[in-house]
């Protein structure tokens, strides 16, 4: 229910609306909602607050390449893959998109 997860999220955001976590998750939501553009503004607050958040950099990658923008989206994908040292499987994830980004795919 995107619905219901924004108005969770825009409580959160109330109660600390310097948690990169909220700002990044709202993003998602927008972006599961077809709102790419919005969801931007959303994750890149998100990257202001903690720009070493594997998850938060990642996601800014993959709404840079919902975007088209596919230059933007492996610079966020090379610096999340070494952001997520610790987790093998989104490394995993996020070097397979730096490989098709770089393919031209």
């Amino acid at each position: 229910d995107l619905e219901g997860a924004m108005r969770f999220y825009e409580e959160a955001m109330k109660a600390d609306p310097e948690d990169d976590e909220v700002w990044n998750n709202i993003g998602a939501v927008l972006r599961r909602s077809n709102k790419p553009e919005e969801a931007l503004r959303y994750q890149l607050r998100a990257y202001e607050l903690n720009n070493a958040n594997c998850t938060v950099t990642s996601n800014l990658g993959w709404n840079y390449y919902l975007l088209g923008d596919n230059a933007q989206a492996l610079k966020y994908y090379e610096e999340a893959v070494a952001l997520c040292e610790y987790d093998v499987y989104k490394k995993k994830v996020v070097s397979s998109w730096i490989n098709k980004l770089r393919l031209g795919k």
